[in-house]
């Protein structure tokens, strides 16, 4: 989930982003959202979302265009983490390629070592 991305619907997702900003790593939390703020006439009673907080993410555009068609996901808070040296191995996970706007043909999400 992206703080501020609205993926969860416009009210949903502000009550999330407030309760994730004010979490650390490992907390969980319920929130028990009315139905104006969750699902709307399917749940008339509300709702209760439980969100946990594992890992913490720090994105970077690195394409050319910087038009988001690479971004560079990088774990903030991340445990065991050193600075890389030279002819250190690098695990990247490729989740999503896209030419700036659509996804591309048969692409496959894939994990890359680079030693």
């Amino acid at each position: 989930y992206t703080l501020g991305s609205g993926a969860l619907g416009p009210l949903l997702g502000k009550v999330i982003d407030k309760a994730l900003l004010g979490m650390k790593k490992g907390e969980e939390a319920s929130l028990k959202c009315s139905k104006d703020y969750a699902y709307g006439d399917e749940h008339a009673d509300g709702a209760v979302v439980t969100i946990s907080l594992l890992q913490l993410f720090e994105t970077r555009d690195v394409s050319f265009n910087k038009d988001r068609s690479m971004i560079k996901k990088r774990i903030r808070d991340g445990e065991g983490y050193e600075t890389p040296k030279d002819l250190a191995k690098a695990k990247m996970s490729v989740e999503a390629a896209t030419d700036g706007s659509s996804t591309l043909a048969g692409f496959c999400a894939q994990t890359l070592e680079i030693t």
